[in-house]
Formats: structure tokens, sequence, C-alpha cells
């Protein structure tokens, strides 16, 4: 049986998604009335000590993208970028 259609399972997901930055909502904290987060380990680096890694992060987790508006401007056009990491 996979382990997350138990109720085991599933407490073992809202223990991991309490400890996330947003939390849990209310909602689930009255349904779920033994929450355990788990612990996170903190990082502390003032540096990054590899450039490579930003580039490996963005290609994951951000997006370019370019798009043309219609305005009022002499062309008739705006054309405005936009980069972005989730």
């Amino acid at each position: 049986m996979m382990a997350h259609l138990t109720i085991e399972g599933l407490q073992e997901i809202i223990n991991i998604k309490a400890s996330k930055n947003l939390g849990i909502s209310d909602i689930v904290k009255s349904e779920f009335s033994k929450i355990n987060p788990v612990e996170r380990a903190i990082i502390q680096t003032t540096n990054i000590p590899n450039p490579n890694w930003v580039s490996e992060f963005v290609s994951g987790e951000g997006n370019f993208y370019v798009g043309i508006r219609k305005k009022n401007y002499k062309i008739g056009y705006q054309v405005y970028l936009r980069f972005r990491i989730t």
C-alpha cells in the first residue's frame, strides 16, 4: 500500500506542510490535532560558493517573459520584459 494513502501518511504530509514558510490553514489545524512540524535545517551563508548554482536554480524555478502591449506610444506598442523566480 502507498504510505500517503493511510492516515499516518496523511499526518506526515500535514507535518511537513506545517514546517513550510506559510504553514497550514486554520481549517487544517482544526481537523488535525496532533500536528508536529518537522525540523528544518538553518542554512547560514554570506556568499554563493558556486556561481553555476544561480543558473541551475533559475532553470528549475524561473522564467523570462517578453510581452507586447498596445499603447498610445509613437509606434503604438510597448515591449516589456519580465524575469521571475518563483
